[in-house]
């Protein structure tokens, strides 16, 4: 994955143009309608990246902002509340079980290759009744066009996506759509052990 370390520096300047602009903020504005509002005290972001898509949400009290990219996480902006640290999430994730009250990965699941360990993961290091932001990346022309800026992704139908939730424990409390992207609000059970 050095591609992120190379496009680390652009990143943000991508994200300004006209139409990825428009398409980024149809993003942003499903994943605000997305949070149930709750407050959370430990936020993990998987894939955190620059830091953009912190400013969707709520920030919790202390957010763990996780990144595969070293020259991303030096992008991110200081913040008291915020630890960043590199890590590759397509392993076990370093931290113990029933630790984190919201876990977002936005952007993400559509670089990993295998999407049941993934979400099994973070399910373990969710709480119980904790929350779980994720978005995919399905099947579709403007998709594709990613072939071409050098980052290929893992197409994955919402059916697929949806399977791998819950087959890994995750209850599905909402879905939205937007132009290239698909988010998906979950909530771990608040009596699963």
């Amino acid at each position: 994955m050095k591609i992120w370390e190379a496009k680390a520096g652009i990143y943000d300047a991508l994200r300004g143009l006209p139409l990825v602009k428009q398409i980024y903020q149809a993003e942003l504005s499903n994943l605000r309608a997305l949070w149930p509002g709750e407050q959370s005290i430990l936020q993990l972001d998987l894939g955190v990246g620059t830091g953009l898509t912190l400013l969707a949400l709520p920030m919790a009290r202390f957010c763990v902002a996780a990144d595969h990219s070293k020259k991303m996480l030096t992008l991110l902006p200081a913040h008291k509340n915020r630890l960043p640290i590199q890590l590759d999430v397509e392993k076990l994730l370093p931290f113990q079980s029933s630790a984190f009250d919201l876990v977002t990965a936005i952007g993400l699941t559509e670089y990993l290759k295998d999407i049941h360990l993934f979400f099994a993961e973070v399910f373990r290091v969710a709480k119980p009744g904790a929350h779980f932001i994720v978005t995919n990346t399905p099947p579709a022309m403007l998709a594709r066009l990613r072939l071409f800026t050098g980052s290929p992704a893992r197409l994955r139908a919402a059916d697929e996506v949806r399977n791998a939730l819950q087959r890994a424990g995750w209850l599905i409390c909402d879905y939205k759509k937007s132009l290239i992207q698909e988010q998906w609000l979950c909530r771990k059970a608040a009596d699963h052990l």
